[in-house]
């Protein structure tokens, strides 16, 4: 059978890229085997790039068939039998054009296996957040709450500053409890925002004690330690003050609306808190009674109408006129229940007048010098001198006074040295000053310091409302003294001179009981009060000396 040349050519064309294909797909073949150290990437693209190279190859096949198609020319010697025909070359173009499935990669072979690719970290829960590390709540001034007065309250308000300067405002407060209380994450706060304290763990009050607060730096009080300083100023007017608990209970309040209730801006006394209930009132005291029991002071206006009204001393319960005067002019002694139809407005929680502060602590009206060490066994660095006020009224401007010195082998007052008090000394009703001797390293804080050292063997010491230096024993301005041991000068003592005690040990001024009465003892807490002028009879000695100042308990 004769086979056209045209037909011949484009199988052997046919053949020629049915060759290349399969060769390279044997290549690919034998390539796969050397991939199991590559990744599904590097895989896929290599991929691609051969799928293009075949698809290439069949394209130039293609191209290069259509050209010699092109070329031939139609043979004019044809079968004797048929006319010349011409074969069209386009179905052959058609059929060798490449697949399109050799230009694009296997589906299987484009997706990546996901076993390859790592699956995105589940959230784990998260802890739902503990609340305790929020920190201490914020409390604010604006609370609707009443105060508790649970166990410390706002005691004193030094609001208008001090003589010595309007800045040196200073707030105490008092622990009512017989248990201390820790103030750690509470609060106290002034309606002007200008004041914001949070208190720390170590802020403690001690059992029935105080918590003295002074403005910028510890010289607002003179000669007392201050518990806190904070910064922030108290208005005259218009503003208040707030003590919150560390779950923001309000505990304590005072608010100047428009006026605070008690205190003096003109003499810079203090606004101190009643003893027998929570009402307010101006301090007697020049300098206030920080860290110390109140004064009696007289009540001043206050929110609540404290009626206080003078005890009469007829036994009528009213006081104020009654809406019927009862013409009769009959005294009638007899507790007769005047036929006041009301129950008679008799102030319910009436401050029945204060009961008349307690008994002076002695059987005088003045300071008194109430305990000496004058000789320590070794070093001389404990000695002191301490002073007692056995009344009830604070001695608030020692200032101007001095205590003087006579070793006991001077020959003349002209040997006299003394010791003026600083500006702002005070001696609280019932209260101690300590005056530091030599170079006193006592654990108990001095409230004034003394370079004079005190003979071993005697001396006299005086006790002087002047800071001029006494001429004599006679001097009118001795408020009190006290000589002891012996000496070959001059020793003045009221009385008898009273006995040298032994070395490390102390000579303390006796209590008074309606009679003087040891201070030791049952007596430890009766104070020192007794004075017959006689300083054998009024001093014993203590084994254990125990000096004590202005921050010591009262005594009694």
């Amino acid at each position: 059978m004769f086979i056209p040349k045209k037909v011949l050519i484009i199988i052997g064309f046919v053949i020629v890229a049915l060759g290349g294909y399969l060769l390279g797909s044997r290549e690919r073949s034998l390539d796969i085997t050397s991939r199991d150290e590559r990744t599904t990437e590097e895989i896929l693209l290599e991929e691609l790039s051969g799928s293009e190279t075949d698809g290439s190859r069949a394209a130039l096949v293609g191209e290069t068939l259509n050209e010699e198609l092109t070329q031939i020319t139609p043979s004019p010697v044809a079968s004797p039998r048929s006319s010349p025909a011409k074969l069209s070359p386009s179905p052959a173009k058609a059929k060798i054009s490449p697949t399109p499935a050799k230009l694009s990669p296997s589906p299987a072979k484009l997706t990546p296996t996901p076993a390859k690719l790592s699956p995105p970290p589940t959230p784990s829960p998260s802890p739902t957040p503990s609340p305790s590390p929020t920190g201490p709540l914020a409390c604010t001034f604006s609370s609707s709450q009443t105060p508790s007065h649970q166990a410390v309250v706002i005691n004193e308000v030094a609001w208008m500053g001090t003589l010595n300067s309007v800045d040196d405002e200073w707030i105490e407060l008092r622990n009512l409890t017989a248990s201390e209380v820790n103030l750690q994450n509470w609060k106290l706060i002034d309606q002007g925002d200008h004041i914001g304290i949070t208190f720390g763990v170590n802020d403690k009050i001690s059992p029935n004690g105080f918590y003295l607060l002074e403005r910028t730096g510890d010289s607002s009080v003179p000669g007392i330690f201050a518990n806190y300083i904070y910064t922030g100023s108290l208005a005259n007017t218009i503003e208040g003050l707030r003590l919150f608990n560390n779950n923001c209970g309000l505990i304590d309040e005072v608010v100047a609306n428009p006026n605070w209730p008690a205190g003096d801006n003109a003499t810079k006394k203090t606004m101190e808190r009643d003893s027998n209930g929570f009402l307010w009132h101006t301090s007697s005291a020049a300098l206030g009674t920080p860290k110390a029991v109140n004064s009696a002071g007289s009540p001043a206006s206050s929110p609540s109408p404290s009626p206080t009204v003078s005890p009469s001393p007829s036994p009528s319960p009213s006081p104020t006129p009654t809406p019927s005067p009862s013409p009769s002019p009959s005294p009638s002694p007899t507790p007769s229940p005047s036929p006041s139809p009301s129950p008679s407005p008799s102030p319910t929680p009436s401050p029945t007048p204060s009961p008349s502060p307690s008994p002076p602590a002695g059987n005088v009206s003045h300071l008194l010098v109430s305990e000496i060490l004058a000789d320590m066994e070794g070093s001389d660095d404990q000695e002191f001198i301490e002073l007692y006020n056995p009344t009830n009224q604070t001695v608030d401007d020692l200032s101007n006074w001095s205590i003087q010195y006579l070793s006991g082998s001077a020959t003349s007052f002209a040997s006299t040295t003394k010791k003026d008090f600083e500006p702002g000394a005070v001696i609280f009703a019932h209260r101690f000053f300590l005056i530091a001797t030599g170079n006193y390293s006592g654990a108990v804080n001095a409230n004034l310091n003394w370079s004079q050292a005190l003979n071993n063997t005697g001396a006299t010491i005086f006790l002087v409302n002047n800071q001029e230096l006494i001429i004599d024993e006679n001097d009118s301005n001795i408020v009190d003294r006290l000589a002891y041991g012996t000496g070959s000068g001059i020793l003045t003592p009221e009385g008898t001179v009273s006995q040298l005690p032994p070395i490390g040990q102390s000579l303390e001024r006796k209590a008074w009981q309606n009679a003087c009465v040891l201070a030791q003892g049952a007596g430890e807490q009766l104070g020192n009060g007794c004075d017959t002028d006689n300083n054998a009879n009024d001093f014993e000695v203590r084994s254990t000396p125990n000096p004590q100042n202005a921050q010591s308990p009262t005594e009694p």
